[in-house]
Order: C-alpha cells, then sequence, then structure tokens
C-alpha cells in the first residue's frame, strides 16, 4: 500500500492518495524534476472535485496539472476530469499503471505525446487549455488566476486550435481542498527530451540517383520503424531534405538481403523506386563484397546486380502492369494505351490522352513535342491527384527523340517536381514499345541524368540501369524528431 510521500513507478503519492486510490474524487498531478530520484514523476497531490482545475507555483517553466492532465507554464484544464497517472472521471486506478516518463513542451506535439504516454486513465477525447499566469493566492492553497490565450486541444489529432468566440468560458481553478486540507501543489521545473524518437543519433546515408535525392535508414538490426511523421520531420528543410527514404528492415522472404519500405517526402509510401534501389544496392554491395542481391518491396521481389561499370547498378523492376484495375484506375478503360484525360478546354486541349501503366506505383504519361513548353509544377500536382487515379498518380512529359531516345519530366507522386524518377523512366519506355514507336531498349534522358531501360521479351521484366553516389553520412541530431508526437 503506498502511502504518503512513498514513490511507485515513479509517482509520489502524496495528501490523501494512500494506497494509490482517491476515493470518489480525482488525483491532482504536477510533473516534478526532483521527484523519483530526479526522474519525470508524477506528485498525486489530495484531490479535486471532479471538473476542477488546478495551478501550481508561479515562474515560467512552472508545471501544473489540472483534472490530473499534466501540463506547463500553470496550465488548467477547464474540462478537468482525466487523470494522469490511470485515474479519469474520478475513476480509482493502481498504481502499476500510474505514469511514465514524460515531459512537456510549449508545442501540440509535446502535449500530444503527453496524452499518449504519461495518461493511463480514459482520456476525454476534447479538452480545453488555458493559459494562466499566476499572482498570488486569495487563501493558502489557492492561488487565483488570470486566463489568456484560451487554445484547444484535440487528443486524438493532437493539434491547437483557438476557441470559437462565446463557446464557454474556463471554470475558476482553485477549488483544491479536500476534508478542509488545501492540495499540496508541486511546481518545479520542466525536463525537456525525456521522450526521445529511437531514430535520434541513427546513421543514415544521403545518396542521389542521377539527382533523384535519396536517404537510405538501415534498420535490419533493431525492432525500430519509421512513421510517417518521423520520414515528414527527416525531410524537412532543418533535416536531411530527399525525395524518397530507403528503410531496410529485416527480410521476410527467404532468400532476401532486406525488406525495403519507401516513403515519399510527404509521408506517404510508395510501392517502388528504382533510382532508391540503385542506391541501397551500391550500400548494401559495399558492406558485404556481393554483386547481386534480392530485395522484398511491396510491389514485390527485385533483384539487382552491378551494372558494366564500377558506379553503375542494374534493377529489374519487374513486369508493368496495363489493366485498369491493376494501375489502378477509378473507372474502366479497356485500353490503356490511352485514356480520356485532359487538361485545358475541350476543344484544345493543352495536354490530353495519355499512357497509363504501373510499375508498382501508379503512372501517367503524356507526350508533347517539348517538355520545357509546359508548366509542369503547375499541371503537376492537379494531375497526379485528379479521381480518375484512386492513388494518386505519377505525372510525366515526355518527347521521343528518336526509336532510341526518349526526353522526360516527371512530377512524382509524394515528392513534387523531380530531377529523375526511375519507375517512371520504366513507365515511358514501356508505353512508347507498346504504342510501337520505340524498340524495346531505350536511352532516357532525365533532367538529373540519363537511364538505360530495356523492357525484355523473354520474359516481360524491366531493367533500369544507371549510376548512384553517396553524397555523404551522418546520423539525425535528436531534434530533428522534437516536435513528432
Amino acid at each position: 500500500m503506498a502511502v504518503d510521500g512513498d514513490v511507485v513507478e515513479g509517482v509520489v503519492v502524496a495528501g490523501g492518495a494512500a494506497g494509490g486510490v482517491v476515493p470518489e474524487v480525482g488525483g491532482v498531478a504536477g510533473v516534478a524534476d526532483d521527484a523519483a530520484g530526479g526522474e519525470a514523476g508524477v506528485a498525486a497531490a489530495g484531490g479535486v472535485p471532479s471538473g476542477a482545475g488546478v495551478a501550481a507555483g508561479a515562474g515560467v517553466d512552472d508545471v501544473a496539472a489540472a483534472g490530473g492532465v499534466v501540463v506547463e507554464d500553470g496550465a488548467a484544464f477547464s474540462d478537468g476530469a482525466g487523470v494522469a497517472g490511470g485515474v479519469a472521471e474520478g475513476v480509482c486506478a493502481r498504481a502499476a499503471d500510474k505514469v511514465k516518463q514524460a515531459t512537456t513542451d510549449r508545442t501540440a506535439g509535446k502535449v500530444r505525446r503527453l496524452f499518449d504516454r504519461a495518461a493511463q486513465g480514459r482520456l476525454i477525447p476534447e479538452v480545453s487549455i488555458g493559459w494562466r499566469h499566476l499572482r498570488g493566492s486569495q487563501n493558502a492553497g489557492e492561488p487565483s488566476m488570470r486566463p489568456s490565450n484560451r487554445l484547444r486541444l484535440d487528443a486524438d489529432s493532437g493539434s491547437l486550435r483557438q476557441p470559437k468566440r462565446g463557446s464557454g468560458k474556463a471554470k475558476r481553478a482553485g477549488e483544491c481542498r479536500v476534508a478542509g486540507q488545501s492540495a499540496a501543489l508541486r511546481h518545479i521545473r520542466r525536463r525537456k527530451d525525456l521522450i526521445m524518437s529511437p531514430l535520434a543519433n541513427h546513421s543514415f546515408a544521403k545518396m542521389n540517383g542521377i539527382g533523384n535525392e535519396i536517404v537510405v535508414l538501415d534498420l535490419r538490426g533493431s525492432a525500430t520503424g519509421v512513421s510517417p511523421d518521423e520520414a515528414r520531420a527527416i525531410a524537412a528543410p532543418n533535416a536531411v531534405p530527399y525525395d524518397q527514404l530507403m528503410v531496410l528492415q529485416a527480410p521476410r522472404a527467404p532468400g532476401t538481403s532486406a525488406f525495403i519500405r519507401i516513403y515519399n517526402n510527404d509521408g506517404s509510401e510508395a510501392g517502388a523506386c528504382g533510382n532508391g534501389m540503385r542506391c541501397v544496392a551500391r550500400q548494401v554491395f559495399a558492406q558485404t563484397g556481393a554483386r547481386a542481391a534480392t530485395f522484398e518491396t511491396r510491389a514485390g521481389l527485385l533483384n539487382c546486380w552491378q551494372g558494366p561499370t564500377p558506379d553503375t547498378f542494374t534493377v529489374d523492376m519487374g513486369p508493368p502492369k496495363f489493366g485498369w484495375r491493376d494501375i489502378p484506375l477509378a473507372e474502366e478503360f479497356r485500353d490503356t494505351r490511352y485514356i480520356e484525360l485532359q487538361v485545358g478546354p475541350i476543344d484544345a486541349p493543352v495536354l490530353h490522352s495519355p499512357s497509363v501503366v504501373s510499375m508498382g506505383n501508379p503512372h501517367a504519361i503524356f507526350w508533347v513535342d517539348d517538355i520545357h513548353a509546359y508548366d509542369l509544377e503547375r499541371f503537376g500536382p492537379l494531375l497526379e491527384n485528379h479521381p480518375v487515379f484512386p492513388e494518386r498518380a505519377n505525372i510525366t512529359l515526355a518527347q521521343i527523340v528518336d526509336r532510341e531516345h526518349i526526353v522526360m519530366r516527371t512530377w512524382e507522386r509524394g515528392a513534387g517536381l523531380t530531377k529523375a524518377c526511375g519507375s517512371a523512366a520504366c513507365a515511358t519506355a514501356v508505353a512508347a514499345a507498346r504504342l510501337k514507336r520505340t524498340e524495346r531498349t531505350v536511352h532516357m534522358t532525365l533532367p538529373g541524368g540519363e537511364l538505360t531501360i530495356e523492357w525484355r521479351e523473354s520474359d516481360d521484366h524491366v531493367l533500369m540501369t544507371g549510376t548512384a553516389v553517396l553524397e555523404f553520412e551522418g546520423r539525425f541530431d535528436p531534434s530533428v524528431f522534437a516536435n513528432v508526437a
């Protein structure tokens, strides 16, 4: 049984929380820097009638809790009831499930993190937060408060927003007494970076495949994964901007070297990235001395091998798919060599009748006389998100120079205008050969460099050969993930 002053799982029990149970009322929690031997603990102070808020101490960096949920700078939850450490809406919980290490920050992400990792009880889906300043007290243990800048926190999304005018008044905090006893309020300085992404300080390789910006992250030796939020954080300007993030995980299929998850810089996942696979091949070959390897992706198994020169690598991208359901398209098109899709007036469209192909991800190729005569940065996002593409699409402008040479530019799904897109080069070469406008082996010129694409007749597989360049290696600064929930 926990008594006043005991520490259980980093939780300080104080003022009437004997046995870790507060009868009929929620406990009041404040994060203590000196609780539990310097760890982020939670001081359970007395009890609070349901709905009452609590503030603690004056001064910047003070941390208080109202309704039992830890917030910063003397903040009080006007709606109360949710209690960090396992008590919600007056429901009792055991100390064994109390709060683990937690921290707060002035960002919505960190408050969201506190909800996720600190509160073990049932949290109210939406609560109001009012930042308040302490100005002494009216009675002992009853600090007076001035509300300012009220925001609303959505506990599901972690976002903060200004409430509408007249949406409700903050309930006064300060009714802190149980059995005539003032709540024991603890105010201490905030601790930062107690919860850190497992990717902090992890090594990575920054590479490029003919200008396609690639980050290779090898997680095969760990159970760690990458969330969409972390993928977006890595792509931020102050981190390691990329077009695609190639994440190597432990192999799942026999005979493969790794399972590869591919992220676009908007946090979405891609099924294929030919330029990224050449970068992965280069890194793995350098580590193992191998000249060939098989990798698994969402699109299936991909074989990679050393190219004709030391700095070139070949990736077998597998067979293309032409069925409207396989691409996929939102409606039936029996012939996907051309589909009815256009940009501009009906009688004089700017772009029209693209070929559509899947190379593990959807592609639309518009045939033009001059790839530089169109504002792809303007049209690209509109076409990428056109309703005919339920999973969005990569949008390419292609100009056929001769039967063995194509020039192209691509707006890449989830990444934007890019210097190179390997799967788009494969899709374009296949679409041109399917229209009998080129041979099955073609030289592709992209803004970032050159590729050779062969649509092999023997097994229908598409082979892509090009360079992969290592730019530098490093480790992720922990600050990159500071705002990741």
